[in-house]
């Protein structure tokens, strides 16, 4: 019996000393400049294939130029006609006592004229233009502002799928080294079992332990592919072109995987690839007021975040569209003039002299429209009864967007806490396990039953790590606080 006890210490010297070894390595961190030439190079693929952005910007190139355009209604405009025309005029001899007074002895002949002439006219008041000049350039401004929203929200989806896919790797990790403990821990029961020391209950557990690692392994390593695939499907781009990157190969080197998603959600310093892990100063105030909704409000009417400007720029728009409605129904003041000549022969009709001009100010007044008047002002009283109405639900709705991110801010915060508290409790654990084990008081599954909580309270942790680091940003953005685009 004592010969079987040596022979089974003797051949758990070498699993112990690795599982001593796990628990006590130190990953060594790549740089933050590494990490941060990554974040960069992706950055730029994004923002070269990005569709969306593409779109964006050609909404605002045509938003400029529609700008310009219905500024340009109050300008004076100049028009040149030049035309020839023949005609035959009977209607002397058939208005009445006049071609009576011709008689039947009068024929018109056909005459061919040449006629040059310049019409000018500069409007004074024209409601119209007033009207499409406001429209145009509302819709400029929510193009400026949908753009910059749109490259924050494809900085934050950057943020997402590349955190997504930094955390399958690192969890991918964490599962693989507790599945080579496992291997390890199975060869030690084997030995045990054949030597008479473990039962076949234990090899059987343990066993079964190790398919439920493998199974979680595997599909651990389709996240991981799923993950990589939707980063590149973002990007716009092929495989091929992140070799230089090599992420894959990387993502299998657990120094780098650990190192990468620690300076990811902020658990080390980086200069201008993420947020602070805590939450910033200007936050502490919006957090604070997260148990105060009607306080909370208040303050945010004054804030004035982009995405509250944005819903009042939209809401100006519709405004403004209901009065297009009514545009014909008001006075048109205009200075109008124009200046022509006509003869038989062209070289006569643009020689000088005998030039025919009038100008004037206009005034043009609607006294009746079969189907308007009244029911035109009474729809765009409705149409802008309807833009205060959908502005003020869409406003309330994202009030309440807003609260809810600050309490789920504070909740992950909590989270978070928590999480790292039980951590440190599992790493205590941990090293007490390995401790009583070397003083014969512990039995080696203990340890390694203590070492499998630990890589769980690790996976569980940068889980919601990389949620709190996705809901800052978020909630920056929202606000206005993060300004970092794509």
């Amino acid at each position: 019996m004592r010969h079987r006890n040596f022979l089974l210490l003797f051949l758990m010297i070498p699993f112990v000393s690795f599982i001593a070894s796990e628990s006590r390595a130190e990953t060594t961190p790549i740089s933050n400049s590494n990490f941060e030439m990554i974040f960069s190079t992706l950055r730029q693929k994004a923002k070269a294939n990005s569709p969306d952005l593409k779109f964006q910007e050609s909404q605002l190139k045509q938003k400029t130029a529609g700008r310009y355009s219905s500024f340009s209604k109050f300008l004076p405009r100049v028009d040149a006609t030049i035309n020839q025309s023949t005609s035959k005029d009977y209607s002397l001899l058939t208005s009445g006592p006049l071609g009576a007074l011709l008689g039947p002895q009068y024929s018109p002949t056909e005459t061919t004229l040449k006629k040059w002439n310049l019409q000018a006219s500069a409007p004074l008041f024209r409601k119209s233009v007033f009207v499409q000049s406001q429209v145009s350039q509302d819709e400029y401004n929510e193009a400026t502002v949908k753009l910059s929203t749109t490259k924050k929200e494809l900085f934050l989806k950057l943020r997402q799928t590349l955190g997504q896919f930094l955390l399958a790797g690192y969890q991918f990790q964490l599962l693989q080294n507790s599945l080579e403990v496992t291997k390890r821990q199975n060869e030690e029961i084997s030995a045990g079992f054949r030597l008479g020391q473990k039962t076949r209950l234990d090899v059987l557990k343990n066993e079964a332990t190790l398919k439920t690692l493998e199974a979680q392994l595997a599909l651990r390593l389709q996240e991981k592919l799923k993950s990589y695939q939707a980063l590149l499907d973002f990007l716009g781009i092929d495989e091929s072109e992140l070799n230089s990157l090599d992420l894959l190969t990387q993502a299998n080197d657990p120094n780098w995987i650990s190192s990468t998603f620690q300076i990811f959600v902020g658990t080390e310093t980086s200069t201008q690839t993420r947020p602070s892990s805590e939450f910033p100063r200007e936050f502490t105030r919006w957090i604070s007021l997260s148990d105060k909704p009607d306080l909370f409000f208040r303050e945010l009417q004054k804030a004035e975040p982009t995405s509250l400007r944005l819903l009042d720029i939209q809401r100006q728009i519709q405004v403004s569209r209901a009065s297009q409605t009514t545009v014909g129904e008001w006075p048109e003041l205009s200075l109008q003039g124009s200046l022509s000549k006509q003869s038989d022969n062209w070289s006569t009709t643009f020689s000088s002299g005998n030039l025919t001009y009038s100008y004037g100010i206009f005034l043009n007044i609607p006294i009746f429209s079969w189907g308007g008047g009244i029911a035109t002002f009474l729809d765009e009283r409705s149409a802008k009864i309807t833009a205060e109405t959908s502005f003020e639900k869409s406003k309330r709705t994202l009030t309440y967007e807003l609260l809810n991110q600050a309490r789920y801010l504070t909740a992950l915060q909590v989270s978070v806490e928590a999480q790292k508290a039980a951590l440190i409790q599992q790493e205590e654990i941990v090293r007490l396990s390995q401790k009583s084990l070397d003083l014969g008081r512990a039995t080696l599954t203990e340890l390694l039953n203590s070492q499998k909580e630990l890589l769980d309270a690790k996976i569980q942790v940068s889980k919601v790590q990389l949620d709190l680091h996705i809901a800052t940003l978020k909630f920056g953005q929202d606000l206005g606080f993060q300004q970092e685009e794509l």
